[in-house]
């Protein structure tokens, strides 16, 4: 909870101490890995922030925010295509990240790419 309030106040380096020490205590806390995914990515440290979304996977493979929150990393990185892959899964498991995604400035330079419009539902596509 400490974390998730640092979060609040978007202090997220002082977040993802918090998560680790969480992740300390309870090693398969998926959530904790998550928020810690999450407060990397605030920080732009995506690769770190692939490996909590990995962990978060790992602990629960049918998990769509660990899915989005990864193609989010992967696409900041330019890594298109592994980033249209875990977005593809988070839509197959949630369809409002269809809608998400078609919001999500992260996304912006997709908006021609035919997979990322089959993904969000173009009907150019």
């Amino acid at each position: 909870n400490r974390g998730l309030a640092l979060v609040e106040l978007e202090r997220h380096e002082a977040a993802v101490e918090s998560f680790d020490r969480a992740l300390e205590l309870n090693p398969k806390a998926y959530k904790a890995h998550l928020n810690r995914g999450m407060s990397l990515t605030k920080l732009k440290q995506f690769e770190g922030a692939i490996a909590s979304f990995n962990q978060v996977l790992e602990l629960q493979p049918d998990y769509a925010p660990a899915y989005y929150n990864r193609a989010v990393c992967y696409v900041s990185q330019g890594e298109i295509d592994l980033g249209l892959e875990s977005l593809q899964r988070a839509v197959e498991l949630d369809p409002r990240y269809q809608v998400e995604a078609k919001a999500d400035p992260t996304f912006a330079r997709l908006q021609r790419d035919d997979w990322f419009k089959q993904l969000v539902g173009d009907s150019d596509a």
